[in-house]
């Protein structure tokens, strides 16, 4: 039975990070949203300096009258004059009532944006795909019985793609297995190139995904310390005539002979440490 030195949530689950991807693109997303913009009345404030200019104009005019009677009176007069105006002008400013302050606060509020039908569809697909990894973690749990250990939805060390399934043998053979699952398409059947270099599903070039595949092992090979294989295991689709296909280095395989390919993967080493050090270099996609 395969062990494993993670014990988080998704440690080991097949499918986890194309369950996680769908379900983040069902939530839709956030959109921030800025509180609406107010006028103020023209009865809320009173610019200062129009209650002052008021008062000075009034003392100005009363003090140049009384300039004539007597200089000292029109002083004092025009002191009380500008003092009365002044409090005559603010009284009139009513005191605005404080707005009670909104549960939202004043800096804006976040509202869900429900996720447009692009991204519907899209997890749609992720889901897809997460059905053939779990599909393909059922067939391999055969080899758990025999000495295999499987690896489900791995990182790759300073990468940010991930290995579907790792399966390390007993005899020391690393196999890198990336699951595949398709709509079917009628009459398509998948079958290599006419000149045995490419892979086509009906009118469709599936060549980069065999390319993609390879890219990863390669990225991968260096912290297995074996040199992995690769296999491309295909859900949903028909094969041709051959249900074990060679393309560019990569096998591609039908699901019934994934179990009967790899054991016939030849011993690699000795080492019987291999499989807890692939598991520890390559830890769960999702923490």
């Amino acid at each position: 039975m395969t062990t494993s030195t993670y014990r988080s949530t998704y440690a080991n689950v097949a499918g986890a990070s194309a369950r996680h991807e769908a379900a983040r693109l069902r939530q839709g997303t956030s959109k921030w949203v800025a509180p609406p913009r107010t006028k103020p009345s023209a009865t809320q404030t009173v610019p200062q300096r129009e209650s002052v200019a008021k008062s000075f104009a009034w003392a100005v005019a009363v003090g140049s009258l009384g300039f004539f009677i007597h200089y000292i009176v029109a002083l004092v007069l025009a002191v009380a004059v500008f003092i009365a105006v002044k409090t005559h002008v603010v009284k009139e400013v009513p005191r605005s009532k404080p707005k009670p302050k909104s549960s939202r606060g004043s800096v804006g509020h976040a509202v869900r944006v429900p996720p447009t039908p692009q991204e519907l569809a899209e997890a749609d697909n992720w889901d897809l795909g997460a059905v053939g990894e779990e599909e393909t973690a059922r067939i391999l749990s055969v080899l758990e019985r025999r000495g295999w250990t499987i690896l489900h939805d791995r990182s790759i060390p300073s990468s940010t793609a991930n290995l579907d399934h790792i399966a390390v043998g007993p005899r020391g053979q690393v196999v890198v297995i990336d699951s595949k699952n398709r709509r079917p398409a009628p009459g398509a059947v998948l079958r290599l190139s006419p000149d045995g270099e490419g892979l086509r599903y009906g009118n469709s070039d599936w060549s980069k995904i065999v390319a993609a595949v390879r890219a990863e092992v390669r990225k991968s090979q260096g912290e297995m310390l074996v040199e992995p294989s690769a296999i491309v295991v295909v859900h949903g689709v028909e094969f041709g005539s051959m249900p074990v296909m060679r393309c560019n280095g990569v096998l591609v395989v039908r699901p019934d002979k994934l179990v009967e390919r790899l054991e016939l993967e030849p011993r690699v080493t000795d080492k019987p440490w291999i499989a807890s050090h692939v598991d520890r270099t390559f830890p769960p996609y999702l923490e």
